[in-house]
């Protein structure tokens, strides 16, 4: 199970080291940015979909309804959060959030076209990323 926990909190940082398992990165809406990068895409972590649904659902909770920034965030339209995990067996669970009508909403997470258009304005680490016993075998 790769279950987050719902006591996770976003912690923000100058600049998040290549050390930190897992991290968040806040984007803004850039108009008139057009910024096009090549690269090859990082699969993601395999994961079973109803524990996916379950972190998905708590996440948007959290964003929403919670106070899961260690300080004030003052997002604005159009903004985006990734949210980013990395897993025991390899890969990272990845997810997106848009900010529209003073709201977080689900967003598919794509680097290369979240890049295009929008520049990093924000980051941090995750603490208390998962619950005690997600990793533990049944």
């Amino acid at each position: 199970m790769c279950t987050i926990s719902d006591k996770l909190k976003l912690c923000t940082c100058k600049n998040i080291s290549d050390h930190v398992k897992h991290y968040w990165i806040l984007y803004r809406y850039v108009k008139g940015k057009e910024e096009l990068i090549m690269g090859m895409p990082v699969m993601p972590a395999n994961i079973a979909p109803g524990t996916d649904n379950i972190n998905r659902k708590l996440l948007l909770n959290l964003l929403n309804t919670g106070n899961v920034f260690d300080e004030p965030l003052y997002p604005v339209h159009k903004d985006r959060l990734q949210i980013s995990f990395e897993m025991n067996e390899g890969g990272c669970l990845n997810y997106g959030f848009v900010y529209k009508k003073n709201t977080w909403a689900p967003i598919a997470y794509d680097f290369f076209e979240w890049y295009f258009s929008h520049d990093e304005i924000k980051q941090g680490k995750i603490k208390n990323a998962f619950k005690k016993d997600a990793f533990k075998k049944l």
